[in-house]
């Protein structure tokens, strides 16, 4: 944290400057409701650090399919984040219930999708305290129902931010 009266330093503030990481190309799952890491939407961070995360997903994919998302974080690490996006019965994206939620990093929520041709924005913050182990916040996800028609996340449509604040 930078407090009143301290000197402020390059590689102090870059210390705070947040990350971001979008995706550079689709990533699709078809057929399966085990979640699994984003191969692109990860970070690195710290142990005794505090972060604050945000992450948006545009994501399209069968009705009949949807989408879950949850996060792992390090061992010993606390996140609880507010989700929101469309609900499992979303059909129109125009027109559509959106759910809002509070959940610890590991449970799964779902989403709803309203077609493969129409991307659905999805967007996920928390705060993430690090306990004594370094390593990786990543998105998991999978379809919320299995369906052979692809779940995608668009490589032009989703970002993961981290910003250490403390």
């Amino acid at each position: 944290m930078i407090e009143a009266g301290q000197l402020l330093y390059p590689a102090r503030l870059n210390f705070y400057a947040p990350t971001l990481v979008y995706k550079a190309f689709n990533t699709e799952r078809a057929s399966t409701t085990t979640l699994a890491d984003d191969p692109e939407l990860t970070l690195p961070v710290e142990a005794g650090g505090v972060y604050r995360m945000e992450c948006v997903l545009g994501a399209s994919g069968a009705t009949a399919g949807d989408i879950k998302t949850a996060w792992a974080i390090p061992a010993g690490a606390v996140m609880n984040r507010v989700a929101m996006g469309p609900s499992v019965s979303a059909t129109d994206r125009d027109n559509m219930q959106v759910v809002r939620r509070v959940n610890g990093a590991a449970t799964e929520i779902s989403y709803g999708l309203t077609g493969s041709s129409a991307s659905t924005y999805i967007e996920e913050r928390a705060v993430l305290i690090m306990g004594a182990t370094s390593g990786a916040i990543t998105l998991r996800w999978a379809q919320a129902t299995s369906n052979a028609t692809a779940t995608q996340l668009q490589f032009n449509n989703c970002w993961l931010m981290l910003q250490r604040v403390s």
